[in-house]
């Protein structure tokens, strides 16, 4: 059915967001923009408690992923500071 195909839409995404969360390759604004997404879905299926059976099962489920998800500590690691490049600071003198 269609509203099933909704909630596998919805899963897959949650799935792919998480993914890229633990990427190093995926600069940190993309990782605050999917963080800042997450947390307005996980607003959102908190604040909504209607639906069919089949959506509440399907909220709760995606709920607790994103809740799981964002409360780990090791999705967003502390990127490491770059490192100067080589040769005197621009405008310094010799």
């Amino acid at each position: 059915t269609y509203g099933e195909i909704q909630r596998r839409i919805e899963q897959q995404m949650v799935a792919r967001l998480a993914d890229m969360l633990l990427q190093p390759s995926v600069t940190q604004g993309v990782k605050a923009q999917i963080w800042h997404m997450l947390q307005l879905r996980r607003d959102q299926l908190q604040a909504d408690s209607e639906g069919s059976a089949p959506w509440q099962v399907h909220d709760q489920f995606v709920l607790a992923r994103i809740t799981r998800l964002l409360d780990s500590p090791d999705v967003l690691p502390e990127s490491p500071a770059p490192e100067a490049p080589p040769g005197s600071p621009i405008g310094a003198k010799r």
